[in-house]
């Protein structure tokens, strides 16, 4: 029996299940998911030969989008509690000062 198999098994299973490395994982996916969807984004309106800056704005949007995505669907452990103040549809067309509150578990309008 190996004496540090079981110290690592045991040092491992710590730190899969602590909050550190829950917040890494969020991040990760945030990150990953954002860039991601920029980049599909931006190069398929590039590609449609759509300008630059229109390229770049809908990149961003869709990065937005899929920061919020991220955040309802996987911080829902870490994030209790928390609130995000995410702009509704009307704002997002119209650009006026209606927001939504997003919690882990309700929405409320405001």
């Amino acid at each position: 029996m190996d004496p540090f198999q079981g110290l690592a098994t045991f040092v491992l299973g710590r730190l899969k299940d602590s909050a550190i490395a829950l917040w890494w994982k969020l991040l990760f996916l945030c990150v990953f998911s954002a860039v991601v969807s920029f980049l599909a984004v931006d190069g398929g309106f590039l590609i449609r030969g759509a300008s630059e800056l229109v390229a770049r704005g809908w990149g961003y949007s869709s990065a937005a989008g899929a920061l919020v995505l991220c955040f309802l669907a996987n911080g829902q452990k870490l994030l209790k509690g928390m609130v995000a103040i995410i702009p509704n549809q009307e704002v997002i067309a119209a650009l006026e000062t209606q927001y939504q509150q997003v919690q882990a578990d309700k929405e409320q309008k405001k």
